[in-house]
């Protein structure tokens, strides 16, 4: 139809475009183009559980039992290779069973599949099914372990204060599992697509991990003893005559960063700002200033407390990947970080 639209339109003899003319051409409607329905594209729908329980009735138990592998196994290939199908397969019945239901199950990302909000609803629906038919869930219930690699962000004083405690007896337990540790002075990309755990002062990462609360850290000022012989013992209102070393982190962090606005107006140039706490230890050791610090994380240092009141407190969660909160050596990973702290 359009084309013959067309053909129509060049046979006539063209018009000379007057003011009037153009105004009219431009004023006129444009052929709406067709919308084209692309998975990818589509945004997810946050439909109703009576709606899901509905459409899974439309679904096969085949589609079923692959959407199920597909989240405990978390990529496709082996998914497939547990199911003994291809990996073809196990892409066309996923798609099938998204299109079933009008909802985007899984977000591709380069570290697997991972469960939207709605994918989320489903897998609790499906749960539930195969548990009254007394199927197998691929429940965590034996001491296997699907993980090849734990990737692990946090602060260079949490992970000096857990992992010295921690890794060898996680590789006595799990010697086939490598370990990365990365220790950053800000949180990694927003993402978190490389992340499986991340331990960090902050409440709320993305959505998907699941926090566990580690432990409430409470910070005392601190100086070396050179500095303390040098002017004596302190109190609250002369902090305003002191150097001040402060640390400045990007992100909603659990503690307040704006901790000095308690103690009077400091002037800026005495203020040294740094962006890694561990940076500010080590020039509170040398002389520089006083530095806000939780005492447990002081290591082999001779530093001394200014004041014997804490000055704030700090939330230190565990965030760990959704995708993997449930595999064995997960649980045994954050059951003895746990005993660390």
């Amino acid at each position: 139809m359009a084309e013959q639209f067309l053909s129509l339109v060049f046979k006539k003899e063209a018009k000379t475009v007057t003011q009037k003319r153009s105004l009219q051409i431009t004023k006129r409607k444009k052929p709406r183009t067709p919308k084209v329905s692309h998975l990818r594209k589509r945004q997810e729908n946050v439909s109703c559980e009576n709606h899901l329980n509905e459409t899974l009735l439309c679904a096969n138990i085949l589609q079923l039992k692959v959407f199920h592998a597909c989240v405990y196994y978390k990529t496709r290939r082996l998914a497939a290779k547990n199911l003994k199908m291809s990996p073809s397969a196990v892409t066309y019945n996923i798609q099938k069973l998204e299109d079933i239901l009008r909802v985007l199950l899984f977000d591709r990302e380069p570290r697997g599949y991972e469960l939207t909000t709605s994918g989320d609803k489903v897998y609790q629906m499906v749960n539930e099914i195969f548990s009254k038919l007394q199927w197998d869930t691929y429940n965590d219930a034996t001491d296997k372990t699907n993980i090849h690699q734990i990737k692990i962000f946090t602060t260079l004083p949490l992970g000096i204060s857990v992992f010295p405690k921690v890794l060898k007896q996680f590789k006595d337990a799990f010697p086939q599992i490598q370990l990365c540790i990365y220790t950053l002075s800000a949180l990694p990309d927003k993402k978190f697509k490389e992340a499986d755990v991340i331990i960090w002062p902050i409440d709320q990462i993305s959505r998907g991990f699941e926090a566990i609360h580690l432990k409430t850290y409470q910070s005392y000022l601190f100086a070396s003893p050179e500095y303390m012989k040098k002017f004596g013992s302190l109190s609250s209102a002369d902090l305003t005559n002191h150097s001040i070393i402060v640390t400045r982190v990007s992100g909603n962090t659990t503690f307040d960063a704006n901790w000095m606005a308690g103690f009077g107006n400091i002037p800026p140039e005495n203020i040294t700002e740094v962006n890694h706490s561990y940076m500010a230890l080590k020039l509170c050791e040398v002389g520089v200033g006083i530095a806000l610090y939780p005492p447990d994380l002081i290591h082999r240092s001779q530093l001394v407390k200014v004041m014997n009141e804490p000055v704030g407190t700090a939330d230190v969660y565990l965030h760990c990947h959704k995708n993997v909160i449930h595999d064995q050596a997960m649980k045994t990973l954050v059951g003895l970080i746990k005993k660390a702290l």
